[in-house]
C-alpha cells in the first residue's frame, strides 16, 4: 500500500513539472533590443495613456487585440491626438498586455505585409513598458513634441 501510495505522488509530480513545461513552451522569449536600436526600428514612439483595449480581428490564425491611446508626448512618427496600436491577445506569443487608464512609453512598428498605412503594431520584446518602469527611457528620448487635444 506505501509503495502505491509513492508512486501515486510521483505521478501527481511528474504531471505538475509537464504542465509548467507546457506554460513555459508557450511564453514570450527574446532579448529586447537596447533603447536606439528600438528608436531607429520604429515607425512611431510616443507617450499616451490607454482609453480602450479590446480583441478585434484574427489575423492568419492569430488573435489581435488594439489599444486605443491618448497621445501626450510623441518622439517619433505621426503626430495625432489618438492612435491605435495592435498586439497579439496571447501573452505568450509576445502580446502586450495594455490596461485601460494606464500610461505608456510605446515604441510601435509597421508590418511590412499590412495593407493599411496606418496599422501598428507592438509587442512585448519592443521596448513598450508603463510609464513608471520607463524613467531611464524617457530620459535618454528628451522632451519629445507635446501633442495638444
Amino acid at each position: 500500500m506505501k509503495r502505491r501510495g509513492h508512486h501515486f505522488l510521483i505521478g501527481i509530480g511528474v504531471t505538475l513539472a509537464l504542465s509548467s513545461l507546457e506554460g513555459a513552451a508557450r511564453a514570450c522569449s527574446c532579448v529586447p533590443p537596447s533603447q536606439k536600436e528600438a528608436f531607429e526600428h520604429a515607425d512611431a514612439v510616443f507617450l499616451g495613456t490607454v482609453e480602450k483595449f479590446y480583441d478585434l480581428y484574427v489575423v492568419e490564425g492569430w488573435a489581435a487585440s488594439t489599444a486605443t491611446i491618448r497621445v501626450k508626448t510623441i518622439w517619433k512618427g505621426a503626430k495625432q491626438p489618438i492612435i491605435q496600436v495592435s498586439t497579439n491577445s496571447d501573452e505568450g506569443m509576445c502580446g502586450y498586455p495594455f490596461v485601460e487608464g494606464s500610461e505608456y512609453l510605446v515604441y510601435a512598428t509597421r508590418p511590412r505585409e499590412e495593407t493599411s498605412p496606418d496599422a501598428l503594431w507592438t509587442w512585448l520584446c519592443s521596448r513598450t513598458s508603463p510609464t513608471h518602469e520607463a524613467n531611464e527611457e524617457l530620459r535618454l528620448l528628451g522632451p519629445g513634441t507635446p501633442i495638444v487635444p
